[in-house]
């Protein structure tokens, strides 16, 4: 790892949606933290969110909702959009 890697001055940014795995319904008020770290993000009506995040890849996301089962996912790629698909509890 060079100097330069150590210091990132510019964050990720991850984002994506969150919809319901059954039927693809994009999913409201739904918690997207990082794990190490306090970086946190709430889905939008329409499922979206962007999460802003200083740590190195890979990140660890979990993804959170009261009526679904929770998911933690290790990401290595941030360039693309992410879609995170909860199963109902």
């Amino acid at each position: 790892m060079s100097i330069t890697d150590s210091y990132r001055f510019v964050p990720y940014t991850i984002k994506g949606s969150v919809v319901a795995a059954s039927d693809q319904r994009p999913l409201e008020k739904v918690y997207v933290s990082a794990v190490m770290g306090e970086e946190e993000a709430l889905t939008d009506k329409n499922g979206n969110f962007e999460l802003h995040t200083w740590q190195h890849l890979p990140i660890t996301v979990q993804v959170v909702h009261a009526d679904f089962v929770s998911e933690k996912v290790v990401l290595t790629d941030v360039s693309e959009k992410q879609v995170f698909r909860l199963r109902k509890k």
